[in-house]
C-alpha cells in the first residue's frame, strides 16, 4: 500500500463522489426505512419543541406581529388580505401575515397554538430536507443525520420558539421545497421559481438562493464538471436572479420603514466587516458546541486583533476547501452553502443593533452538517461508527435544545437568561424591565435604570430609547399606587413624572408618556388623608394581617392601638372584638362588641356579617353576642 502511485491515489480519492452520483437514480424509490426516518424526525422534533404549547408571547416583536397588530387581530378578511400584500410598514411578508391571520382565525390569541404551528412548519421542513438530500445524494443514512441535526440543533430554538419568527420557519419551508423540486429535475424551472417566490413572500432571507443552486450543481449533482458548463448553468438561473433582485429591493424598503437599518455614520464599514468575520467564526464554534445562545445579542466594538484572527481563520478554511475541492467536493460545497446563505444577514448591511442572532444560522448550518456527513473521510468510517456518532450527537443536541426552549416560556425567563449570558445589554435590560413593570415594579426599576444608563453613554440611540423612560416612570407609578398617601409616595410620583418628561424630550410623540403624565398629576393632586386616620388604618391592616397569620395576641395589641386613636368609631372596636374571640378572651370581646353597637349598630352588624361570612341579616351582631355570652 505504501508504494501506491499518484494516479491510483487520485482514483481512490474520487471514488466516493462517483458512488454518490451512481446512487442518485435509486433515490426516487422510497422504502419503509425512509418512512421510518420521516416518522422519527416528527417524533424527535415534537419531543424537543412540543413544550411551547404552554408558553406565552414575548414583548419583543410579538406585539407588532400579533397581539398589538389590529389588522392581524381581524383574522382573515378581504381588507386584511389586501393589507398583507400591500403594506410595507414593518416589512413585506404577505404569506407570513396570512399565516398569522389564519392562526388568529383558528385559535384567537392562544400563544401555545400559534407556537405549535411554528413547530409543525419546522417539522415539515425537516422532513422535506431529508427528502431533498436523499434525492440529491442517494444516501438515506447521512441525509437522515443532517436532517436530524437541522431539526433539533439548539441554535435553531430561536426560529421555532419565537412567534414572530414565523417568517423564518415559513420562508425556510418554501426554500427547502424549492431545493426538493430542483433535486427532482433541475430542468423544470417553474416549480423551483414558484417555491422561491413563495419563500421571498414570507421573508426576503434567501435572496442568494440562485448562487446556492450553483453550489448544488457543483456537488452533489455534478452539473459543473468543466468550465464550459458554468455559463449555461448561470444563464438558466436568470429568472431566479431577477426574483432575488426584487427581494433585495423589497427587503431594503421594509427595513428602512422599520427604522432597522443603521447608517454608515452610525456604524463604520470597518466595524461591520470585523463583526461579520467574528460572527461567522462564532457561528462555526456554536455549530459544534452550542453556547452563548441569547436574544438580543448587543453589538460591541471589535478590536483589530480579533478581527484579523477571524479573517485569517475564514481565509484558511476557504483556501483548504478549495485545495481539496476535486477530491472532497462535499467540503467545498458545504462551506460555500454556509457562506452564501449567511451572507444577507452577516452584518455587512447592519440591521438593527444586534451583533448576531441565533436565527441567522437556521438554514446556513445545513452546509456545515453536509460537509461533516458527506465528506469522503466520513465514508471511510464504518457505518456502525457513524451510527454511534449520530446516537451520541443527536440526543445531546436535543437535550440542550429542550433546555434552551424552556427559557422561551415568557419574557421574564427569556430576558433573565439573556442577561445571564451577555453583558451591558441595554435592550435586554429594557425588555425585562418592561415585562415586570406592572407585576413587580420593585424588580423592574433596577433593570430599566440600567438600560437608561447604558443608552445615555451609547453613541447611537435606538428608536425605543424614549420608551425606556416611559417604562421606568410607569413602574414608579405602579409602586406609588400601593403606598400610603404620604410624602414618600408623592416623591416617587414626582420621579415618575420626571421620567415621562425625559421621554417626551427625546420623542415628543413617545407613546403613553402624555397620558401617564396626566395620571401622575391626578394622583399627586389627591387630597391627603388625616394623619390620625392613616395611623388607624395602618393599625387595622397590621392587626388583620397578624390575625390571618394566627397571632391573635399580637393582633389584639395592634387593634387596641387603633381603638385608642379612634374610640368613637365602631370599626376598630369590631376588629378588636374579633381578635379577642380568636384569643379566647370572650368577656372582653363582648364589651368591645357592645361598645361598637352603641356607636353605630348598623355598621357594627355589617362588619360582623362580612368578617364571619354570614348570610346578610340585621341580627347577626346580637346572635354573636348571645353566643359569646352563653360560653
Amino acid at each position: 500500500m505504501g508504494g501506491m502511485g499518484r494516479k491510483s491515489r487520485d482514483k481512490r480519492d474520487r471514488a466516493p463522489a462517483s458512488v454518490v452520483s451512481a446512487a442518485v437514480p435509486d433515490s426516487k424509490r422510497w422504502r419503509s426505512s425512509e418512512w421510518m426516518v420521516s416518522a422519527a424526525l416528527v417524533i424527535l422534533t415534537y419531543a424537543v419543541f412540543g413544550q411551547v404549547s404552554s408558553h406565552s408571547f414575548i414583548n419583543y416583536d410579538d406585539g407588532q406581529f400579533l397581539y398589538q397588530n389590529p389588522t392581524v387581530m381581524q383574522g382573515l378578511s378581504l381588507s386584511s388580505i389586501r393589507w398583507a400584500f400591500t403594506s410595507t410598514s414593518i416589512g413585506w411578508y404577505p404569506l407570513t401575515w396570512l399565516s398569522h391571520m389564519l392562526d388568529v382565525e383558528l385559535w384567537q390569541l392562544r400563544a401555545g397554538t400559534h407556537l405549535l404551528m411554528n413547530v409543525t412548519l419546522h417539522t415539515v421542513t425537516a422532513c422535506l430536507l431529508f427528502a431533498a438530500l436523499r434525492r440529491l445524494t442517494g444516501d438515506t443514512a447521512r441525509s437522515a443525520f443532517v436532517s436530524a441535526l437541522f431539526a433539533i440543533h439548539p441554535m435553531h430554538v430561536e426560529s421555532v420558539a419565537w412567534a414572530s419568527e414565523r417568517k423564518d420557519t415559513l420562508s425556510t419551508l418554501f426554500i427547502v421545497l424549492a431545493l426538493l423540486f430542483y433535486a427532482r429535475n433541475p430542468e423544470r424551472r417553474w416549480p423551483v421559481a414558484s417555491a422561491f417566490a413563495a419563500s421571498l413572500a414570507s421573508k426576503q432571507m434567501y435572496v442568494t438562493f440562485p448562487l446556492l443552486l450553483l453550489v448544488v450543481d457543483f456537488w452533489p449533482l455534478r452539473r459543473l464538471r468543466n468550465r464550459s458548463e458554468v455559463v449555461p448553468r448561470i444563464l438558466e438561473k436568470i429568472p431566479l436572479l431577477a426574483l432575488s433582485l426584487a427581494g433585495c429591493v423589497i427587503a431594503v424598503i421594509g427595513q428602512r420603514n422599520l427604522k432597522a437599518m443603521q447608517s454608515v455614520d452610525e456604524l463604520a464599514i470597518g466595524q461591520r466587516v470585523a463583526n461579520a468575520a467574528v460572527s461567522a467564526v462564532t457561528y462555526l464554534v456554536q455549530a459544534a458546541v452550542p453556547c452563548g445562545m441569547a436574544v438580543p445579542i448587543p453589538f460591541k466594538p471589535i478590536g483589530a486583533a480579533a478581527a484579523l484572527i477571524a479573517v485569517a481563520i475564514l481565509a484558511t478554511i476557504t483556501w483548504a476547501a478549495a485545495r481539496v475541492a476535486r477530491q472532497r467536493p462535499a467540503i467545498m460545497a458545504g462551506w460555500l452553502w454556509y457562506g452564501i446563505t449567511l451572507m444577507p444577514v452577516i452584518g455587512l448591511v447592519q440591521i438593527g443593533t444586534q451583533a448576531r442572532a441565533d436565527r441567522y444560522t437556521y438554514f446556513a448550518f445545513i452546509g456545515i452538517f453536509l460537509a461533516v456527513a458527506f465528506d469522503p473521510w466520513s465514508r471511510q468510517i464504518p457505518r456502525r461508527a457513524l451510527g454511534l456518532l449520530a446516537a451520541i450527537a443527536v440526543p445531546a443536541y436535543a437535550a440542550i435544545a429542550f433546555h434552551q426552549t424552556n427559557f422561551w416560556r415568557s419574557s421574564e425567563t427569556l430576558f433573565s437568561h439573556t442577561l445571564a449570558v451577555t453583558t451591558d445589554n441595554a435592550q435586554a435590560e429594557y425588555l425585562l424591565g418592561q415585562a415586570l413593570e406592572l407585576s413587580d415594579p420593585d424588580r423592574a426599576m433596577p433593570h430599566l435604570k440600567r438600560a437608561a444608563g447604558l443608552l445615555e453613554s451609547a453613541r447611537a440611540r435606538p428608536d425605543w430609547y424614549s420608551q425606556t423612560y416611559v417604562s421606568l416612570g410607569t413602574s414608579m407609578l405602579v409602586k406609588a399606587r400601593t403606598m400610603p398617601v404620604d410624602s414618600a409616595r408623592d416623591q416617587l410620583i414626582r420621579e415618575a413624572m420626571a421620567q415621562y418628561q425625559r421621554a417626551l424630550s427625546a420623542d415628543p410623540l413617545a407613546p403613553h408618556a402624555q397620558n401617564n403624565l396626566a395620571v401622575a398629576a391626578q394622583l399627586l393632586a389627591q387630597p391627603k388623608p388625616d394623619p390620625k386616620e392613616a395611623a388607624v388604618l395602618r393599625h387595622l391592616q397590621a392587626g388583620a394581617a397578624l390575625s390571618r397569620q394566627n397571632h391573635p395576641e399580637d393582633a389584639v395589641t395592634e387593634l387596641r392601638n387603633a381603638v385608642q386613636l379612634a374610640p368613637g368609631s365602631a370599626t376598630p372596636h369590631v376588629y378588636l372584638a374579633l381578635a379577642l374571640v380568636q384569643a379566647q378572651h370572650f368577656d372582653a370581646a363582648i364589651t368591645e362588641l357592645e361598645t361598637a353597637k352603641g356607636l353605630d349598630a348598623a355598621q357594627a352588624n355589617q362588619l360582623v356579617t362580612a368578617a364571619l361570612q354570614l348570610q346578610p341579616g340585621p341580627g347577626n351582631l346580637d346572635a354573636l353576642l348571645a353566643k359569646l355570652g352563653s360560653r
